[in-house]
């Protein structure tokens, strides 16, 4: 990682050589010097107000995993693994991070690349599969959902772009 030169705060003019950021943890790293990551792409930290929220889990959801946003009862919002078995349960982003059933934890709610996933083939399209996960085949039972979910950026990485939902007669 390069490093760069900042003005020393000692006040004597010299420069000291600092190492650059590549996330945030928020007000602690204020002026500091931030640097992309080894594809050349910004850390969601790095980047206010790219639509994220805080939701409770109703279920454990894997990090990277696609959740669905719903009324889980008397007007109470909750997340819950997407998956293709209704058209209730649809994805509506993604969740950076594992979270614990019961407890709370930050979503996506708009496209973005979700890293630290396996198995997936560079280029292919993939759609809503189950229990928050990914499938290349269309789900073809009757009243399931097909909904494009992304495209693969390599093994590991998907460019996450949640598409329309066709029910499936």
């Amino acid at each position: 990682m390069a490093k760069y030169l900042q003005e020393s705060t000692s006040g004597n003019g010299d420069y000291q050589e600092v190492q650059p950021i590549t996330s945030t943890a928020g007000a602690a790293d204020a002026g500091k010097i931030a640097q992309t990551d080894a594809n050349g792409q910004w850390h969601p930290s790095l980047i206010p107000n790219i639509n994220t929220i805080t939701f409770t889990a109703s279920e454990a959801i894997a990090a990277g995993a696609l959740i669905n946003i719903y009324d889980s009862g008397s007007g109470v919002v909750r997340i819950r693994n997407a998956t293709n078995a209704g058209a209730g349960t649809r994805a509506h982003g993604y969740a950076p991070a594992a979270i614990a059933a019961s407890a709370s934890g930050t979503v996506y709610l708009t496209s973005g690349l979700i890293s630290g996933l396996s198995g997936l083939t560079p280029g292919a399209q993939y759609v809503l599969g189950t229990a928050g996960g990914l499938a290349t085949a269309i789900p073809t039972a009757t009243g399931s959902i097909a909904q494009p979910v992304g495209v693969a950026k390599s093994a590991t990485e998907l460019s996450f772009n949640a598409g329309p939902v066709t029910v499936r007669a």
